[in-house]
Protein backbone atom coordinates (compact mmCIF):
# COMPACT_ATOMS: atom_id res chain seq x y z
CA UNK A 1 0.00 0.00 0.00
CA UNK A 2 1.32 3.42 -0.99
CA UNK A 3 2.13 5.78 1.88
CA UNK A 4 -0.01 8.47 0.21
CA UNK A 5 -3.09 6.29 0.63
CA UNK A 6 -2.62 6.38 4.40
CA UNK A 7 -2.90 10.16 4.23
CA UNK A 8 -6.24 10.23 2.42
CA UNK A 9 -8.87 12.41 4.16
CA UNK A 10 -10.79 9.36 5.35
CA UNK A 11 -7.75 8.22 7.39
CA UNK A 12 -6.71 11.60 8.77
CA UNK A 13 -7.81 10.75 12.34
CA UNK A 14 -5.74 7.55 12.52
CA UNK A 15 -2.63 7.49 14.65
CA UNK A 16 0.75 6.39 13.29
CA UNK A 17 0.24 2.97 14.87
CA UNK A 18 -3.25 2.66 13.42
CA UNK A 19 -2.01 3.61 9.95
CA UNK A 20 0.62 0.89 10.27
CA UNK A 21 -2.18 -1.55 11.12
CA UNK A 22 -4.16 -0.27 8.14
CA UNK A 23 -1.29 -1.17 5.82
CA UNK A 24 -1.47 -4.75 7.07
CA UNK A 25 -5.23 -4.95 6.55
CA UNK A 26 -5.68 -3.52 3.07
CA UNK A 27 -4.36 -3.88 -0.43
CA UNK A 28 -4.58 -1.92 -3.67
CA UNK A 29 -6.52 -3.82 -6.34
CA UNK A 30 -7.03 -2.80 -9.97
CA UNK A 31 -10.17 -3.67 -11.93
CA UNK A 32 -10.65 -3.55 -15.68
CA UNK A 33 -13.71 -2.10 -17.41
CA UNK A 34 -16.89 -4.16 -16.74
CA UNK A 35 -15.10 -6.26 -14.11
CA UNK A 36 -17.14 -7.03 -11.00
CA UNK A 37 -15.95 -5.88 -7.56
CA UNK A 38 -18.57 -8.00 -5.84
CA UNK A 39 -21.94 -9.54 -6.67
CA UNK A 40 -25.31 -9.16 -5.02
CA UNK A 41 -25.89 -11.95 -2.51
CA UNK A 42 -22.21 -12.81 -2.08
CA UNK A 43 -20.64 -12.85 1.38
CA UNK A 44 -19.58 -9.36 2.52
CA UNK A 45 -15.88 -9.95 3.08
CA UNK A 46 -14.32 -6.57 2.15
CA UNK A 47 -14.88 -2.82 1.97
CA UNK A 48 -13.77 -0.87 -1.11
CA UNK A 49 -12.47 2.68 -1.27
CA UNK A 50 -12.44 3.99 -4.84
CA UNK A 51 -9.09 5.66 -5.55
CA UNK A 52 -9.49 6.21 -9.29
CA UNK A 53 -12.16 5.44 -11.86
CA UNK A 54 -15.94 5.06 -11.91
CA UNK A 55 -18.11 2.15 -10.76
CA UNK A 56 -21.83 1.46 -10.89
CA UNK A 57 -24.01 0.02 -8.12
CA UNK A 58 -26.57 -2.41 -9.60
CA UNK A 59 -29.60 -3.87 -7.81
CA UNK A 60 -31.37 -6.91 -9.28
CA UNK A 61 -34.89 -7.99 -8.40
CA UNK A 62 -36.89 -10.70 -10.18
CA UNK A 63 -34.59 -10.57 -13.19
CA UNK A 64 -34.79 -6.79 -13.56
CA UNK A 65 -31.67 -4.65 -13.07
CA UNK A 66 -31.46 -1.02 -11.96
CA UNK A 67 -28.35 1.14 -11.63
CA UNK A 68 -28.86 2.73 -8.22
CA UNK A 69 -25.90 5.12 -8.26
CA UNK A 70 -22.40 5.72 -9.57
CA UNK A 71 -19.27 5.64 -7.43
CA UNK A 72 -16.36 8.02 -7.96
CA UNK A 73 -12.94 8.66 -6.39
CA UNK A 74 -13.05 8.76 -2.56
CA UNK A 75 -16.38 6.94 -2.40
CA UNK A 76 -16.44 3.90 -0.13
CA UNK A 77 -18.73 0.92 -0.62
CA UNK A 78 -19.51 -2.27 1.28
CA UNK A 79 -18.67 -0.78 4.66
CA UNK A 80 -22.24 -0.14 5.78
CA UNK A 81 -23.15 -3.81 5.59
CA UNK A 82 -20.37 -5.42 7.62
CA UNK A 83 -22.30 -4.63 10.81
CA UNK A 84 -25.79 -5.51 9.65
CA UNK A 85 -25.68 -8.39 7.17
CA UNK A 86 -23.45 -11.16 5.89
CA UNK A 87 -24.25 -10.54 2.23
CA UNK A 88 -23.95 -7.64 -0.18
CA UNK A 89 -27.46 -6.44 -1.15
CA UNK A 90 -26.29 -5.24 -4.58
CA UNK A 91 -23.51 -5.69 -7.14
CA UNK A 92 -20.74 -3.25 -8.03
CA UNK A 93 -19.10 -3.17 -11.46
CA UNK A 94 -16.23 -1.10 -12.81
CA UNK A 95 -17.28 1.20 -15.65
CA UNK A 96 -13.74 2.40 -16.34
CA UNK A 97 -10.40 1.02 -15.27
CA UNK A 98 -10.46 1.39 -11.49
CA UNK A 99 -7.95 1.48 -8.67
CA UNK A 100 -9.42 0.54 -5.30
CA UNK A 101 -8.21 0.12 -1.76
CA UNK A 102 -9.66 -3.14 -0.45
CA UNK A 103 -9.98 -2.94 3.34
CA UNK A 104 -10.60 -5.77 5.77
CA UNK A 105 -13.84 -5.35 7.78
CA UNK A 106 -11.98 -6.48 10.90
CA UNK A 107 -9.87 -3.31 10.71
CA UNK A 108 -12.95 -1.10 10.40
CA UNK A 109 -14.64 -2.85 13.32
CA UNK A 110 -11.53 -2.47 15.46
CA UNK A 111 -11.28 1.25 14.67
CA UNK A 112 -14.92 1.74 15.61
CA UNK A 113 -14.00 0.48 19.08
CA UNK A 114 -10.50 1.93 19.46
CA UNK A 115 -10.88 5.28 17.66
CA UNK A 116 -14.31 6.89 18.17
CA UNK A 117 -13.26 10.02 16.24
CA UNK A 118 -12.53 7.89 13.17
CA UNK A 119 -15.84 6.09 13.67
CA UNK A 120 -17.71 9.40 13.89
CA UNK A 121 -16.09 10.84 10.75
CA UNK A 122 -16.71 7.65 8.80
CA UNK A 123 -20.34 7.56 9.95
CA UNK A 124 -20.74 11.18 8.81
CA UNK A 125 -19.32 10.28 5.40
CA UNK A 126 -21.71 7.34 5.02
CA UNK A 127 -24.67 9.43 6.17
CA UNK A 128 -23.82 12.19 3.67
CA UNK A 129 -23.61 9.63 0.91
CA UNK A 130 -26.97 8.12 1.88
CA UNK A 131 -28.57 11.55 2.14
CA UNK A 132 -27.31 12.55 -1.32
CA UNK A 133 -28.57 9.28 -2.83
CA UNK A 134 -32.02 9.69 -1.29
CA UNK A 135 -32.19 13.34 -2.40
CA UNK A 136 -31.12 12.33 -5.92
CA UNK A 137 -33.79 9.61 -6.18
CA UNK A 138 -36.54 11.86 -4.77
CA UNK A 139 -35.66 14.70 -7.16
CA UNK A 140 -35.70 12.32 -10.13
CA UNK A 141 -39.28 11.32 -9.31
CA UNK A 142 -40.37 14.94 -9.79
CA UNK A 143 -38.56 15.49 -13.09
CA UNK A 144 -39.64 14.88 -16.66
CA UNK A 145 -37.20 13.21 -19.04
CA UNK A 146 -35.36 16.41 -20.00
CA UNK A 147 -34.97 17.40 -16.35
CA UNK A 148 -33.74 13.94 -15.35
CA UNK A 149 -31.18 13.77 -18.18
CA UNK A 150 -29.97 17.30 -17.37
CA UNK A 151 -29.62 16.31 -13.69
CA UNK A 152 -27.58 13.27 -14.62
CA UNK A 153 -25.25 15.17 -16.97
CA UNK A 154 -24.46 17.93 -14.48
CA UNK A 155 -23.95 15.44 -11.64
CA UNK A 156 -21.70 13.22 -13.78
CA UNK A 157 -19.41 16.01 -14.93
CA UNK A 158 -19.29 17.55 -11.48
CA UNK A 159 -17.89 14.28 -10.15
CA UNK A 160 -15.57 13.44 -13.05
CA UNK A 161 -14.04 16.93 -13.31
CA UNK A 162 -11.66 16.78 -16.27
CA UNK A 163 -13.10 13.99 -18.40
CA UNK A 164 -15.60 14.78 -21.14
CA UNK A 165 -16.24 11.17 -22.05
CA UNK A 166 -19.44 9.51 -20.92
CA UNK A 167 -18.53 5.93 -20.05
CA UNK A 168 -22.16 4.80 -19.98
CA UNK A 169 -24.41 3.68 -22.81
CA UNK A 170 -27.75 5.35 -23.43
CA UNK A 171 -29.40 2.25 -21.97
CA UNK A 172 -27.39 2.61 -18.75
CA UNK A 173 -28.32 6.29 -18.46
CA UNK A 174 -31.94 5.22 -18.86
CA UNK A 175 -31.52 2.66 -16.07
CA UNK A 176 -30.11 5.34 -13.76
CA UNK A 177 -32.83 7.94 -14.30
CA UNK A 178 -35.73 5.54 -14.78
CA UNK A 179 -36.76 6.47 -18.32
CA UNK A 180 -36.62 4.60 -21.61
CA UNK A 181 -33.54 4.56 -23.85
CA UNK A 182 -35.56 6.28 -26.58
CA UNK A 183 -36.51 9.11 -24.21
CA UNK A 184 -32.88 9.61 -23.21
CA UNK A 185 -31.77 9.73 -26.85
CA UNK A 186 -34.53 12.24 -27.63
CA UNK A 187 -33.48 14.54 -24.76
CA UNK A 188 -29.80 14.40 -25.68
CA UNK A 189 -30.64 15.19 -29.32
CA UNK A 190 -32.84 18.08 -28.19
CA UNK A 191 -30.05 19.50 -25.98
CA UNK A 192 -27.62 19.17 -28.88
CA UNK A 193 -29.93 20.93 -31.37
CA UNK A 194 -30.39 23.79 -28.92
CA UNK A 195 -26.63 24.09 -28.53
CA UNK A 196 -26.51 23.14 -24.84
CA UNK A 197 -24.25 20.13 -25.48
CA UNK A 198 -22.31 18.46 -28.28
CA UNK A 199 -22.29 14.71 -28.77
CA UNK A 200 -19.99 12.34 -30.63
CA UNK A 201 -20.35 8.71 -29.68
CA UNK A 202 -19.88 8.47 -25.92
CA UNK A 203 -18.27 11.89 -25.77
CA UNK A 204 -20.74 14.50 -24.52
CA UNK A 205 -19.50 18.02 -23.89
CA UNK A 206 -21.59 20.49 -21.93
CA UNK A 207 -21.52 23.88 -23.66
CA UNK A 208 -24.07 25.78 -21.60
CA UNK A 209 -24.44 24.27 -18.10
CA UNK A 210 -26.64 27.18 -17.01
CA UNK A 211 -29.21 26.13 -19.61
CA UNK A 212 -29.26 22.60 -18.20
CA UNK A 213 -29.69 24.03 -14.72
CA UNK A 214 -32.65 26.05 -16.01
CA UNK A 215 -34.21 22.89 -17.47
CA UNK A 216 -33.84 21.20 -14.08
CA UNK A 217 -35.53 24.09 -12.31
CA UNK A 218 -38.44 24.24 -14.74
CA UNK A 219 -39.01 20.52 -15.26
Amino acid sequence: MDEDNCNLPIFKTLSIEEKALLKKNCTVVHFDETEVLFKQGSFAVNCYLILEGICKVVYTNKGRKRIVKLLYANDIVGIDFIFTTENYPYSVYAITKCETLVISPSFIKKMYIDNPVFALELSKKLNRSLSLTISWLINLDFKNTDGAVAMFLLSYYKNTNETKTLFLSRIEIAEIIGYSRESVIHSLKSFSVRGYITTKGKTITIIEPEKLEEIIRLS
